[in-house]
């Protein structure tokens, strides 16, 4: 919690000297704080790595253009991310490209204190099985868990985001940890199961 306060207050404080005192630094440094994120949430719309840097590149350009009027911007992080979203879609649609349901391979980190090597390899184990477990899943259903767990996206904000109902995100992400935690449980079952050998 502590360290999300400081990164707002440190965007903002990125966001004042763009505006303000037209500062190419601190807009480097907001450019690389956001680009891999929105990178990501761009290809969801894309499909295309080459498509989304482009994407990312048109949204930091008009920023930039737009700067003095930054610091209008409430909330800044949802600004981007719907920009981002906006000129992706513009993008699609400009290119009379269609959109499949397809989604990148995304690695969900899932951290744990490994004390000896049985550990590591259970850790491992079980990574494995969620990961593969949560790539099953519909992909909407996996872009809500990333923006809620991962981007720290409110349920409203992603329903904004992606145009769709507050309930269903809330849905979606309700069954995403549902698929995880049974997949884990199963998997500490099993090994409980070895132990009693």
């Amino acid at each position: 919690m502590k360290s999300q306060i400081n990164q707002e207050n440190r965007i903002k404080q990125l966001i004042i000297k763009v505006s303000r005192f037209d500062d190419p630094i601190a807009f480097r440094d907001l450019f690389n704080f956001f680009y891999p994120r929105l990178l990501n949430f761009s290809q969801y719309f894309l499909e295309s790595k080459y498509a989304a840097n482009e994407v990312i590149s048109t949204v930091f350009i008009s920023l930039w253009k737009n700067r003095n009027k930054l610091e209008r911007i409430k909330r800044f992080e949802n600004y981007v991310f719907k920009s981002t979203k906006n000129y992706s879609l513009n993008y699609l649609r400009d290119n009379h490209r269609l959109r499949f349901e397809k989604f990148d391979e995304h690695e969900v980190e899932i951290k744990k204190s490994v004390k000896s090597p049985e550990d590591h390899f259970i850790n491992n184990e079980i990574r494995a099985k969620i990961l593969e477990a949560l790539d099953n899943l519909p992909t909407r259903c996996r872009l809500i868990f990333e923006l809620v767990k991962e981007e720290g996206l409110k349920y409203k904000e992603v329903a904004e985001l992606l145009d769709i109902s507050e309930k269903t995100v809330e849905t979606s992400f309700f069954n995403k940890l549902k698929t995880a935690e049974s997949v884990e449980q199963s998997r500490e079952e099993e090994f409980i199961s070895l132990l009693k050998l």
